[in-house]
């Protein structure tokens, strides 16, 4: 949900780091977007968080491990409006408990597909950026 057009203005402050940039930006946005944002996020919320509130409090912790990391999401973000801000936390908590429910679900615990689906849709916006 971030990462639709009418979206990215007011959630992916990170990606304007790479406006206009083109080619030379493609590997750091490849890393930053797999391995920094894709892999490390999935594997602290949906690997380490998830997994222990999950064990204590049920399918209730996927939606728990979800509020965290929407909140987290809107405590990095600087110079937030009420508007941004409220648009940050609720897709990112919409997009936390997807990826939740499905590791948990549907990819038998494995945080990998839910890593790659992350760091492909940071790849996309990305790439918007450096394009553009």
């Amino acid at each position: 949900m971030t990462h639709l057009p009418f979206f990215t203005q007011f959630t992916q402050p990170s990606a304007s780091v790479y406006t206009g940039l083109g080619m030379p930006a493609m590997l750091p946005i490849m890393i930053i977007s797999f391995i920094q944002t894709g892999f490390f996020e999935e594997f602290l919320f949906r690997g380490f968080i998830s997994k222990r509130l999950v064990r204590q409090f049920g399918d209730f912790g996927i939606l728990l491990q979800a509020i965290l990391f929407g909140s987290l999401h809107v405590l990095l973000a600087g110079n937030l409006t009420l508007l941004s801000g409220t648009i940050i936390f609720t897709t990112t908590t919409a997009g936390g408990f997807l990826l939740g429910y499905l590791a948990e679900k549907s990819f038998q615990g494995s945080i990998l597909p839910g890593a790659f689906m992350h760091g492909l849709g940071n790849f996309i916006i990305n790439l918007i950026q450096a394009f553009s």
